[in-house]
């Protein structure tokens, strides 16, 4: 794996690790399933883990989220936004999750 890149969880992760706040795999767009979402690694060497970040282009969402969490705490540290390809992103640590290498597609 190189830093830096973006990767996708395999289906197995998703079913070893049920979870109702992760983000759903294989998200279907015009009737066509995507590796979706997207994930930003980060190597923690201590552990051999990679935390997954996934990052969203729901941009209008999530600078709403953000904004309200601006608004009643006066900082917001569970979403930063950034570029992707030329694009602007959510980058949505409030879903960060770990994973071992085995467990990432690409």
């Amino acid at each position: 794996m190189n830093l830096g890149n973006f990767y996708f969880l395999i289906d197995d992760y998703f079913i070893d690790f049920p979870d109702t706040k992760l983000m759903s795999n294989k998200e279907t767009v015009h009737g066509i399933a995507h590796d979706r979402p997207c994930f930003y690694a980060v190597y923690d060497e201590a552990t051999s883990i990679y935390w997954l970040v996934p990052f969203s282009s729901q941009l209008t969402k999530f600078k709403g989220i953000y904004q309200k969490k601006i608004d009643r705490y006066g900082k917001c540290d569970t979403i930063v936004f950034g570029e992707v390809l030329g694009h602007e992103k959510a980058f949505l640590i409030q879903n960060i999750c770990a994973a071992l290498p085995s467990y990432i597609k690409n």
